[in-house]
């Protein structure tokens, strides 16, 4: 009996590949490993890099940006796969309302890439609140004494999230002053 090839796993295969290098340009190849953690253990983390590669995959094939519903909260296309992982993270990120974990974080910051890659329109800074709260939290982690020993301290995967956020311009201009040699 043949099996049908798992169509989470080639959307993932194909970020990893084509999306990832688009979204991250600037971004050293350190990057690879840990967003592949992310995945592994974040389903929401899994759900916004299916999107994102299911988004490209429309855009290169049919040559044009994948339209915003009504140019407010959803990213629609014809492929019935960007509707599914879409509502499945918008279900689960914006009604939490509360704390995140490092793989929902990851996957706000995917879906503002997302809403980035359609034309920039819609709800992505409900998005990307979810990765900010997350930075926050880390920033109230009593185990650190400050942004930057928070930085300095916490793990690789958090240190990126918190700087992709880029949580507030005055919270930037301290990591910079306080994180020189």
């Amino acid at each position: 009996m043949t099996m049908a090839p798992d169509p989470r796993l080639e959307l993932v295969r194909h970020y990893m590949i084509n999306v990832m290098k688009i979204q991250y340009m600037q971004a050293d190849q350190s990057i690879g490993p840990f967003i592949c953690q992310m995945i592994e253990r974040s389903a929401s983390a899994c759900d916004a890099v299916c999107l994102l590669s299911s988004l490209h995959r429309h855009c290169v094939r049919d040559n044009y940006a994948v339209a915003i519903s009504g140019g407010t909260t959803a990213l629609i296309s014809s492929a019935n796969d960007n509707d599914t992982f879409y509502y499945r993270l918008k279900s689960l990120l914006l009604r939490k309302g509360g704390s995140y974990d490092g793989g929902e974080a990851m996957a706000g910051l995917h879906v503002v890439s997302g809403f980035l890659f359609s034309g920039g329109r819609g709800d992505w800074d409900a998005y990307l609140g979810v990765a900010a709260k997350y930075a926050q939290s880390k920033f109230e982690d009593r185990r650190y004494y400050g942004p930057a020993d928070t930085l300095k301290n916490c793990p690789e995967t958090t240190r990126f999230i918190i700087k992709t956020t880029s949580v507030s311009p005055s919270i930037l201009i301290y990591l910079e002053l306080t994180t020189r040699d």
